[in-house]
């Protein structure tokens, strides 16, 4: 008798629209700014940043980590724009009424 091989259940859950929004948009997100931040970073030494006129007085860990923050909520506001223009649009029911209905 031959051996029928073993499938796994389908799953119970499957994530919800604004899951798969959030994963669309944040994901290419996260890995658009940490590329971002890498190629910036290997350029430039946070303490040979000047703001203000002043140099920049902060650990190089926190420079990384707010530059990181920065080129995440940019690249969020582009991965969600581009996922606005291409998401396709949600059909409205036309609504048929005679000419002679008021």
């Amino acid at each position: 008798m031959a051996r029928v091989p073993y499938a796994p259940p389908p799953p119970t859950h499957l994530p919800s629209r604004r899951a798969k929004a959030a994963m669309t948009i944040l994901w290419p997100a996260f890995l658009a700014a940490a590329a971002l931040n890498g190629l910036f970073f290997s350029l430039v030494d946070p303490h040979d940043l000047i703001v203000h006129g002043a140099p920049l007085q902060m650990d190089r860990l926190a420079a990384y980590a707010i530059g990181f923050g920065i080129c995440f909520g940019f690249t969020t506001i582009a991965s969600f724009m581009t996922w606005s223009l291409t998401r396709p649009a949600e059909s409205q029911p036309i609504e048929r009424r005679s000419p002679y209905s008021m």
